[in-house]
């Protein structure tokens, strides 16, 4: 395997994507070639945080890496992914991003550049008993496209006043709640303030999340400019950001909703 990036943006996007992770697990498994019932070669990690409470998917397509060499047959191997990322905080802005897998039991990491000194790494793979998840298409009944920085401020505004976050949709109103012993929150976000919301006729959604896990998610409002939120009563809330220029670019997030009356 030997994997290359040299465009700027998406080195940053790179690094920054797999430094976020580090938030939701220690260790990931990282899937590159085709695989089960995907006919596209990618670059593809899946991974969930300890307690099992959310889920992660970093996809990207063969063509959004400068160079993307796999074999006949895919290639999954693991790894501490805070070892991963911190080694790509090392790198200078000119370097391009290259990585190599051969038959033994360590990842090659290169920070290389014309115009600086060249960094060179290895880090040991290790073993995790791990089985990628199926995840179903569905369709949600409502969905919401909003300017990530504006979202994610309104997240840690919330996190001021309680630890769970409550969204009520339905055809007129987007509104989000938090409460605790600081007192309550409540936001009515307007239609002008997102960039396309849909939902079901007559369709009502009370739903219940944990600000903590939501907030993790939205780090990625620092450098990805839209954040898409897909609701449902019957399946866990999406979080999806898009790494371009293909749908098929993506990281996303489920989140499990919290149980309870209103």
């Amino acid at each position: 395997m030997n994997l290359e990036i040299k465009d700027p943006e998406k080195k940053n996007v790179f690094a920054k994507a797999l430094k976020y992770l580090t938030q939701f697990t220690p260790n990931v498994s990282i899937r590159c070639g085709k695989e089960g019932d995907n006919d596209e070669d990618r670059f593809y990690i899946q991974g969930m945080d300890s307690a099992h409470v959310s889920l992660f998917e970093l996809n990207l397509e063969s063509s959004w890496f400068d160079s993307f060499e796999i074999g006949e047959n895919a290639i999954v191997f693991s790894l501490d992914i805070k070892l991963l990322s911190g080694i790509l905080c090392f790198r200078d802005k000119e370097q391009n991003i290259k990585m190599q897998l051969d038959d033994g039991d360590k990842l090659y990491i290169g920070l290389i550049s014309e115009n600086s000194i060249d960094k060179e790494f290895e880090i040991p793979l290790i073993d995790i008993d791990e089985e990628r998840l199926n995840i179903p298409d569905v369709d949600y009944p409502a969905d919401f496209i909003i300017d990530s920085k504006i979202f994610k401020d309104l997240i840690d505004q919330m996190g001021f006043f309680g630890k769970e976050l409550v969204f009520n949709c339905d055809e007129e109103n987007i509104k989000i709640f938090s409460e605790g012993d600081n007192g309550k929150m409540k936001v009515d976000i307007s239609f002008d303030d997102v960039d396309e919301y849909s939902i079901e006729e007559d369709k009502k959604l009370t739903l219940k999340f944990s600000l903590g896990y939501i907030s993790w998610m939205m780090e990625y409002s620092n450098f990805i400019e839209k954040t898409h939120i897909y609701l449902s009563d019957n399946v866990p809330m999406q979080i999806y950001y898009s790494l371009g220029p293909s749908e098929k670019n993506y990281i996303r997030f489920y989140l499990a909703p919290m149980i309870d009356d209103y």
